[in-house]
């Protein structure tokens, strides 16, 4: 990729490699440390990416081989942002086994995109669009619909994505993705000076729960045919 991305081992915040002070050790643009960053996404995240953006363009199996890898690659991005968000101010050994059942009841991609309104504080078209990429939804729109009528024997139907939408798909959501960590960011001296004193409440415990059953409830009443 043409960005690539380290996290904070300190604060957490995740910045752009090239933002960092050289030297060595780096430090954080954000914190000024200099304890040693980790490089973000997770390196099965970061794999994929790069066998996504490597893929020969000249194949004639691009577009329904790319649209697929994307896909997949986009929805975990979302997936481990969600988690982090319904976890926020939360410890696991309180939380965390409520915060897997969400995740799992809320499996698919229009399903968590729902869910991150309902966890976070706005949609994820919203928040793209304030960090500076608002053709992304629609950019992941057209990828989704295209991977889903390749995986329904319809291969010819992802002619439309292009190694230039596939490039920015990618280098889009790593932004926003970023964006959307650091703002969700408990350990970072922004998020702290704004939420001092921050601990477990029962109140954050209850509202995973509810959201929990109400996961559960319609998860039921769509195996058994219901809306």
């Amino acid at each position: 990729m043409e960005v690539t991305y380290a996290e904070c081992s300190h604060c957490g915040t995740i910045s752009p490699q090239d933002r960092w002070t050289t030297g060595n050790p780096q430090a954080c643009p954000e914190c000024q440390s200099s304890r040693d960053s980790i490089p973000w996404p997770p390196a099965e995240l970061s794999e994929l990416a790069a066998l996504v953006l490597a893929f020969d363009q000249k194949s004639a199996h691009y577009s329904p081989v790319t649209c697929v890898f994307t896909s997949s690659l986009l929805e975990s991005l979302l997936e481990h942002q969600v988690y982090m968000m319904a976890m926020m101010d939360m410890d696991y050994n309180d939380a965390g086994l409520l915060a897997d059942l969400l995740l799992e009841s809320y499996q698919g991609r229009t399903r968590l995109i729902h869910l991150y309104k309902r966890v976070g504080y706005s949609s994820l078209a919203d928040d793209a669009s304030h960090a500076g990429c608002p053709r992304f939804p629609a950019d992941w729109d057209q990828i989704a619909n295209a991977r889903n009528d390749v995986i329904h024997g319809k291969p010819e139907a992802a002619k439309a994505i292009t190694p230039d939408l596939i490039r920015r798909a990618v280098s889009d959501a790593f932004t926003v993705f970023s964006y959307v960590h650091n703002a969700y960011n408990i350990e970072s001296h922004r998020y702290k000076s704004a939420t001092p004193n921050t601990r477990v409440s029962d109140e954050g415990k209850k509202r995973l729960a509810k959201w929990s059953q109400s996961a559960s409830l319609d998860s039921e009443e769509t195996h058994d045919g219901g809306a």
